[in-house]
């Protein structure tokens, strides 16, 4: 009998549980400032990835890798070329054209010179190369040719290889969606799995726990979008942007351990795109007073600003004045409010 099995791993414990794993096939998407009180700058875990990826290519693994993520590249640059099959985007629709002032990679990590980028796709994800010492995006072997976000709940993508092209349609949100589904579709690839099951299976699976996921609750549409550190919240403001009309949000911001005890990240994300569309904004969790101030100074009025600090609460004030509810949850906050909507029967408890 074949026994597969699939592992997320938090990107600071790759090593350890990686290699006595010896996986035939490792994903490595791409990485983000995320929880620095916890974990430190990004250099710190792309030195542990780069030990790790040796040893990994010693046991026999192949890997799959984000080629827009000028970190992955330089984690991988002492891999033999045939065991990495890279992807990318190439979609101009998806190009910002310039690096967010957040953003995490603007430097060789070569030769330490500044990067140039012909296009910019997510926070530091794109089409870069060095000037100085001629490091570059890899070559592609998948690209996301096409994308169109069809408002802020669902997506079209398409993805092509020498050998075929496939058009997904996906009841997700956004372009950093877009990024995890072609990452997905490649391992797939590479793994043997048949194209047409792996296609019905990526146009029959929703979104789940707090990623997307859409529930019915105090008479409103409710869809869970996590948020835990500047880029991700910078490509949920760029998926609500898209949405018709006004918006009803509610922002859950904790600081526990899983959050992050540093909460500063919001201050680095773009939250100034949500102002003009925000009808009205509840602030919940331990933090709300803070993510009021936040969301004061970029540029939410007062008026439509209300701070209820337990997130059930909240989330029943938002319900009352919209049809529609954007809840921006961190980890913790996410976990807390799914917890209360599961006592009441309105999600179904993961186990």
């Amino acid at each position: 009998d074949y026994i597969a099995g699939l592992f997320e791993v938090d990107e600071f414990w790759l090593d350890t549980v990686a290699v006595p794993l010896r996986p035939n096939v490792v994903l490595l998407g791409n990485l983000f400032r995320d929880q620095l009180d916890r974990y430190g700058e990004l250099d710190t875990i792309l030195e542990r990835w780069h030990g790790a990826v040796q040893e990994l290519e010693g046991l026999g693994s192949e890997f799959v890798a984000c080629a827009d993520d000028p970190g992955i590249a330089w984690v991988l640059r002492d891999i033999n070329p045939a065991k990495i099959t890279w992807y990318g985007c190439t979609a101009d629709a998806v190009n910002i054209g310039s690096l967010p002032h957040a953003a995490d990679s603007d430097s060789c990590r070569r030769c330490g010179e500044q990067l140039s980028y012909s296009a910019v796709y997510l926070g530091h994800l794109g089409d870069w190369s060095c000037k100085a010492c001629g490091f570059e995006r890899p070559e592609l072997s998948f690209s996301l040719t096409q994308f169109q976000s069809k408002g802020p709940r669902e997506i079209e993508l398409t993805i092509e290889n020498e050998l075929d092209t496939v058009h997904l349609r996906l009841p997700l949100p956004g372009v950093y969606n877009a990024y995890n589904a072609m990452a997905a579709w490649v391992t797939a690839s590479q793994l043997g799995c048949d194209p047409d099951a792996t296609k019905q299976v990526f146009q029959a699976k929703a979104a789940a726990f707090g990623r997307g996921e859409q529930l019915a609750v105090d008479g409103a549409n409710v869809q869970l979008l996590l948020v835990k550190n500047p880029t991700g919240a910078n490509e949920v403001v760029r998926a609500l942007a898209s949405a018709p009309g006004g918006i009803t949000i509610q922002f859950v911001l904790n600081d526990r351990i899983a959050d992050g005890r540093d909460v500063s990240w919001i201050w680095d994300a773009d939250f100034e795109g949500l102002a003009a569309k925000t009808d009205l904004l509840v602030c919940s969790g331990s933090r709300a007073d803070e993510a009021a101030l936040r969301f004061l100074y970029a540029g939410v009025p007062s008026d439509r600003i209300k701070v209820i600090g337990e997130s059930r609460a909240g989330l029943r004030a938002a319900a009352v004045e919209a049809r529609e509810v954007w809840v921006l949850p961190t980890y913790t906050a996410m976990l807390e409010l799914r917890a209360a909507l599961t006592r009441e029967g309105a999600v179904e408890k993961v186990v």
